[in-house]
């Protein structure tokens, strides 16, 4: 009896420990379904915004038609973004909540709250696909269809409310931009604004019938702004009418001094990357930011400076183009652009003044428009010769007809700052108040004595003259600068083969500001 006793109790202890082996088992293959099941349903809602079609129809059970019905509500609807957060797996471990956000084309927002519904197969988990999967209240034989808005568009106007694209070629292509389906320039930045419509639907379409079941969702009205810039259309003709006969690229921009926004920018040629936004040696026009740390460092426009005909720097002679008084001012150095005695100047600055005194005027800032304007730049140099080529704008330091006048509107009002095609706050940076009036007689000089004597400019005009070699001819090709400002308009003129700064450049700007005198 006892023996049988035992026997039993030994099988009562097997089948026990047998079903708690089942039970883990059973468990833990739980914990397992209930992972793989998440993870296809986290993996075919990602793959939606994803536009991943043909992986959502292979997580499905029925692979053929899944991938279609994403992909043709995306084209019917002109869905433009999509966006899909998932809740938990249920307590079954066969559904999953989700939320669905579709921004649509000229309509607006439209959103949705939905459960994808999980199936275990011999294939493992897939996602139980029905016409409801894409949107709840859709039954066979249905689509949501979204009726068409009739569109308009606002107009991009001058700061007296003249319509720009009409009144200037070059501001439609290099400011304005494309209005094809990839808009460009301001039409892109501005595009929620000007873009208006007169409303429209979502419905839910019977496809044999056409008939509608339902409307989902009206979407109101909406009406486009113009957009109001800072551009000048009088100005941008006058600037334009100045540049006429430039045969090679060419540019002329006007800011105003006292707020930074831009009045004008005509270019030559109107196609092609527009010469007032992109970056070339600027010359001897950067002898202004040297000027400001000469300033800041101790010397004074009457500080004698010596000017020899050349001289060795870093290792590499430089040279006057003309011939020069051997010493003289600063003021009259400035004036003349005597390149050795801004080398000497330049020789006495601690290591890095001209990179710092250049930022203080925009240079190294990246893009100055949101449209795209190279800002300047001034790397640093690779050698001794070359930190000196700097100094007189020739060397690796860059900038672009844009930031130059900038520059000229920052000694005009003491602040610079960063220029803008619609008004509103920017960035801005006051001057040490001490160099202000001191660059301003600098700049008076070169007009009155200087290099930009004979070029006509009318009185009350402050300016800088450049000329920069490029290229690898002999002799070299030179491009030509005149930047500065009368009144409360400072400009940039820029030549690509221009002679030279007060031969060539100077002229153009003589004849804007004579158009523009009141």
């Amino acid at each position: 009896m006892k023996k049988w006793l035992a026997v039993l109790v030994a099988v009562a202890v097997l089948v026990g420990a047998t079903v708690f082996v089942l039970d883990r088992r059973a468990a833990a293959q739980k914990v397992r379904d209930r992972r793989d099941a998440l993870a296809v349903a986290v993996r075919f809602l990602d793959d939606w915004p994803a536009k991943r079609y043909d992986d959502m129809g292979h997580a499905t059970v029925a692979d053929d038609v899944a991938g279609n019905s994403f992909r043709n509500l995306e084209q019917r609807l002109k869905v433009t973004s999509v966006a899909v957060t998932h809740g938990a797996l249920d307590a079954r471990g066969t559904a999953v909540a989700f939320h669905v956000s579709t921004t649509l084309k000229g309509l607006g927002e439209l959103t949705w709250d939905n459960t994808l519904e999980l199936a275990k197969t011999h294939e493992g988990w897939r996602v139980q696909f029905h016409s409801s999967t894409v949107y709840p209240l859709l039954q066979n034989g249905e689509v949501l269809r979204r009726s068409q808005p009739l569109t308009s568009r606002g107009e991009l106007v001058d700061r007296h409310g003249t319509p720009i694209r009409a009144a200037s070629a070059d501001l439609a292509a290099n400011v304005l931009g494309s209005l094809q389906a990839d808009k460009t320039g301001l039409e892109r930045i501005y595009d929620a604004q000007l873009t208006g419509s007169s409303g429209g639907t979502v419905d839910l379409v019977d496809l044999s019938t056409g008939q509608v079941v339902r409307t989902v969702k009206r979407f109101p009205p909406h009406r486009s702004r113009p957009v109001v810039t800072t551009l000048d259309v009088g100005l941008q003709r006058a600037a334009e009418a100045a540049l006429q006969g430039a045969s090679q690229p060419a540019a002329l921009v006007v800011l105003d001094t006292t707020t930074g926004e831009i009045r004008a920018v005509a270019n030559r040629p109107v196609a092609g990357l527009p010469a007032a936004f992109r970056d070339e040696a600027p010359g001897s026009t950067f002898k202004i930011v040297v000027a400001a740390a000469a300033l800041l460092n101790g010397f004074s426009p009457t500080t004698m400076v010596d000017c020899p005909a050349s001289a060795i720097f870093g290792g590499k002679e430089f040279r006057n183009d003309e011939k020069l008084a051997a010493r003289m001012t600063l003021a009259q150095a400035f004036a003349v652009s005597c390149n050795t005695a801004f080398l000497n100047v330049a020789k006495t600055f601690p290591p890095g003044t001209v990179t710092k005194t250049a930022a203080m005027f925009g240079f190294g800032r990246g893009d100055l428009l949101p449209t795209g304007a190279q800002g300047g730049q001034v790397p640093p140099p690779a050698s001794p010769s070359e930190a000196y080529a700097d100094v007189i704008g020739q060397g690796r330091v860059e900038a672009s007809p844009l930031l130059l006048a900038s520059v000229s509107a920052a000694v005009a009002s003491g602040t610079w700052r960063t220029p803008h095609l619609v008004a509103g706050s920017s960035p801005s940076q006051a001057l040490a108040a001490a160099i202000v009036v001191p660059l301003q007689q600098l700049m008076a000089g070169v007009v009155t004595g200087g290099t930009a004597k004979g070029a006509g400019l009318p009185a009350g005009t402050y300016g800088k003259t450049g000329t920069a070699q490029y290229g690898k001819g002999s002799p070299l090709a030179t491009h030509a600068w005149f930047t500065g400002y009368r009144g409360t308009l400072a400009f940039c003129v820029y030549l690509q083969d221009g002679a030279s700064g007060g031969s060539a450049a100077a002229p153009v700007a003589a004849r804007f500001l004579r158009a523009v005198a009141s």
